[in-house]
């Protein structure tokens, strides 16, 4: 399956630089003007001939949503040029072909105004402008027209390309940045928030059910079975019916010395130890017979949760009274930090916490979770627990090891950009800037603090860059290729 991943991928890059060669040829003759720009759901990268007086300019207007970064299919579109009070419109209802919405336009009117594109995507509206200016001659905008210059950097990713990919864009900014303190943590049970789950009697335990540690387990579920009917001895099947046929008995002795008591044939004494004998072989056939089937007896768990421990194998011999398993009875649980105790001063400005877990990141407050205390002194090894309430999950296990950084209520507005962006390279970190919509640069770049969601740039960009989020390996492969820069093509 690797393999077949990879050699689709290579199809097409190898497709990809075939494409950038006819565009970068195409390109040579027309200059096409673009607009990139994206607001919180989707992305626009429209493509136009400049515009001249009574002539044909072409559009192709790629849209994407960026929660998945597919090509939107079913919006309307309204495209709107605007000079002076007067204005010319086209409206598309669906794309052309997946994606692209391809319109033309004939301007009669000379000047400056603006370009105005309004999507209406499920009843959602969005809108995006930008300057236009509709010249007498192309000559007389090839005069004014500087195009931007082509980076060493720059890689070209078309919108089909990436729209078969996991990618993901993102316009950055400047914002709060909350103090960050670093630490190590641990999972941990809520306090009482633990069930034991032990052996009622001594036998073969059998699992009732499919059992592995984080299982989730319901109240009264019936998780184990005990027989001892393959036993010669402590065997249970045998001491219940033995414990039955001794109630029968003593049952039977204690209606006979109540049938004899009023007659005072036997004494109060006999009575008194006739009744207290079938009142005890009541309670042990109780005992032994409680969860007891025809296939031993049935281990049940009394709180809905997690398996957080499972301390035993099918077909293990148990003692009565043996731990079997422990299960969390909450859907509470608590992330225990160790913080060096040089932060002490910052502990009172805790107010949140991010953690990872095998590199997937967690928000406190997607979890219900808030801090419950710190400590008011330091450990032999130099550490301060800081302790949080979260909702439980079953990945949450105790032991797990976890990252977590503490987030103080001090901070400062700072450009920031989420961590997915950042790319290494010995050391060197790296992001892909999106120059428009199909072309992008290698930019190098200097970070600050971390919360395991966000990180600070110091240097290498600036508010309002958009960036790749997800995806930038597939730029690196594609600057691998040598792919050609071509501003402007014709799908």
């Amino acid at each position: 399956m690797k393999r077949i991943y990879l050699l689709l991928l290579s199809a097409v890059l190898f497709t990809a630089c075939q494409q950038n060669s006819e565009h970068a040829a195409h390109g040579a003759e027309n200059i096409k003007l673009t607009l990139t720009d994206l607001n919180d759901q989707v992305e626009i990268f429209a493509e136009y001939d400049p515009f001249i007086k009574d002539s044909v300019s072409k559009f192709a207007i790629h849209l994407t949503t960026l929660e998945d970064y597919k090509p939107i299919k079913s919006a309307k579109v309204i495209t709107s040029l605007i000079i002076g009070g007067t204005g010319i419109r086209k409206v598309l209802d669906s794309a052309t072909v997946p994606g692209i919405y391809k319109i033309v336009l004939n301007p009669k009117t000379l000047g400056k105004g603006e370009l105005v594109f309004d999507i209406n995507l499920n009843g959602n509206k969005h809108q995006f402008k930008v300057p236009a200016t509709v010249f007498a001659s192309y000559d007389e905008f090839k005069k004014q027209h500087q195009s931007p210059a082509a980076s060493a950097n720059e890689i070209t990713f078309l919108k089909e390309q990436s729209w078969k990919l996991d990618f993901g864009v993102t316009k950055i900014g400047t914002g709060s940045f909350a103090g960050v303190i670093k630490a190590p943590a641990t999972i941990t049970a809520a306090v009482g928030d633990q069930e034991s789950i032990v052996a009622t009697a001594a036998g073969v335990l059998k699992f009732r059910a499919p059992l592995t540690t984080g299982s989730k387990v319901g109240s009264g579920q019936v998780l184990f079975s005990i027989s001892g009917a393959s036993l010669t001895g402590d065997n249970l099947n045998t001491a219940v019916q033995e414990a039955k046929l001794n109630l029968a008995k003593a049952k039977a002795d204690y209606e006979r010395a109540k049938t004899l008591r009023p007659d005072q044939i036997i004494s109060e004494k006999d009575y008194q130890n006739a009744l207290n004998n079938y009142q005890q072989q009541q309670l042990n056939y109780g005992k032994l017979s409680r969860n007891f089937s025809g296939n031993g007896v049935t281990i049940k768990s009394q709180a809905s949760g997690f398996l957080t421990d499972l301390l035993v194998k099918e077909g293990d011999y148990v003692q009565a009274g043996q731990q079997l398993a422990i299960v969390s009875a909450s859907k509470k649980i608590q992330l225990t930090a160790d913080v060096p105790a040089s932060y002490a001063g910052q502990l009172s400005q805790v107010k949140s916490a991010n953690f990872k877990i095998n590199d997937k990141l967690y928000e406190l407050g997607n979890l219900n979770g808030k801090l419950l205390s710190y400590g008011r002194s330091v450990s032999a090894s130099g550490l301060i627990p800081v302790i949080f309430s979260l909702d439980n999950r079953p990945e949450f296990l105790p032991g797990v090891p976890v990252e977590a950084y503490l987030l103080t209520s001090s901070g400062s507005s700072v450009l920031q950009i989420p961590e997915t962006a950042v790319m290494e390279d010995q050391g060197n970190y790296f992001v892909y800037v999106q120059k428009d919509g199909e072309h992008f640069e290698r930019r190098s770049i200097q970070l600050g603090q971390s919360n395991g969601k966000m990180v600070q740039v110091t240097a290498g960009l600036q508010d309002g860059d958009i960036l790749v989020t997800k995806g930038a390996y597939y730029l690196k492969l594609a600057a691998g290729q040598g792919s050609a820069p071509a501003h402007g093509h014709e799908h």
